[in-house]
């Protein structure tokens, strides 16, 4: 596949316009984007999901190369410009890299939770967009959102009437339209047209702040899934929301200077905590809410005309990197993992046969 290639030297990577605008044109025109940093660059999380959606890699050049998004080493930087991304080197070879591993100096590394929300919405005058990112802060007590804005640095004061502006402008889809909050969390949030309304796309990164939790986070992805917040928080949002689809994993976020993101080193992989199929995502996959009832991870809620599906996962389970934007996941014992953007909702069950793409034949998405 065809790359370009956008260098800096900047030890601060933001989505700035310029390199949003790099991003898009190398998706406009049929090419993946190449970010090059030095080793101990820091890139935004807003960055990381940008060119995440894009198909893009992030090479961190130094003493060694490195695949930041793939977390793999390279023996030289023609092997990810080549289109070449052989894991030339097991994950675990990296924990002892001295350049990949301690973060700099003035910087902190947190476990955090990464929430991925697909709502719909009736296409209404009075349809306001984003709300769904105050709920998802306030209730992972993480506070409120302060600032939002479409490039790096975000600057103008939170107002979800606003951001719902900027994105109806911008229909019949929108841009990632960014968002600080308390905490030092993040979050984006993207809007498109479908056929039967409007559809959300919301994606949070919130810093696990209470000491107990962190606990639980040390002791493991499966141990932290057990604490019923995570599966309290989802089942709130749909009572205040049309979810059709929502995800909660836990991963790590390293955080410079009040900047958010992640350095090049080593990065464990995401961990689904807690995942929820709506109404829509539930009759449209033509799933049976009894047959998944029996599993013991399994809840049903809501009406038994409309039911959603709350799972927790209790056994270890972890994503990985985002496959390839388009690509088929099968679903069987595993969640199906969906790129950032606007794309078929999440998908899981026990002897479900199902892919991705067959579920997005039956959604309106």
């Amino acid at each position: 596949m065809p790359f370009s290639e956008y260098r800096t030297t900047s030890w601060r990577v933001t989505l700035t316009a310029p390199l949003q605008s790099f991003i898009a044109q190398s998706v406009a025109h049929g090419v993946r984007p190449i970010l090059l940093t030095e080793v101990g660059a820091h890139v935004s999380a807003f960055v990381v999901a940008a060119l995440r959606a894009a198909g893009g890699r992030w090479v961190a050049v130094g003493i060694a190369q490195w695949d930041a998004l793939q977390c793999t080493l390279l023996d030289t930087v023609d092997d990810v410009l080549g289109s070449v991304f052989d894991h030339l080197e097991p994950d675990e070879a990296i924990e002892s890299h001295p350049d990949l591993v301690d973060p700099p100096l003035f910087a902190q590394r947190m476990p955090a939770y990464l929430v991925r929300v697909h709502l719909e919405h009736r296409a209404e005058a009075g349809t306001v967009l984003g709300a769904v990112v105050e709920d998802l802060l306030r209730l992972f007590g993480a506070g409120r959102p302060l600032l939002w804005d479409v490039t790096e640095p975000v600057a103008q004061p939170w107002s979800a009437p606003a951001l719902t502006a900027s994105i109806r402008e911008q229909m019949p889809i929108a841009r990632p339209h960014l968002i600080l909050g308390e905490g030092q969390s993040a979050a984006q949030v993207m809007g498109a047209r479908t056929a039967t309304g409007v559809a959300e796309y919301a994606e949070a990164w919130i810093p696990i702040r209470d000491e107990a939790r962190v606990a639980l986070a040390r002791q493991g992805p499966e141990v932290l899934a057990a604490d019923p917040h995570v599966a309290e928080v989802l089942t709130a949002l749909t009572a205040s929301h049309r979810v059709v689809s929502a995800s909660v994993a836990l991963g790590r976020l390293d955080e410079r200077c009040g900047s958010i993101g992640r350095f090049a080193g080593y990065q464990p992989r995401e961990a689904m905590l807690g995942s929820l199929l709506g109404p829509t995502a539930v009759s449209d996959g033509g799933l049976d809410p009894q047959a998944a009832a029996a599993q013991p991870e399994v809840t049903v809620l809501g009406r038994r005309r409309a039911p959603s599906l709350l799972r927790r996962w209790l056994r270890r389970q972890e994503t990985g990197p985002a496959p390839e934007p388009g690509a088929a996941s099968a679903v069987t014992t595993g969640p199906a993992h969906v790129p950032p953007g606007m794309d078929a909702p999440d998908v899981w069950g026990g002897e479900l046969d199902l892919t991705l793409e067959e579920l997005r034949c039956r959604t309106s998405w």
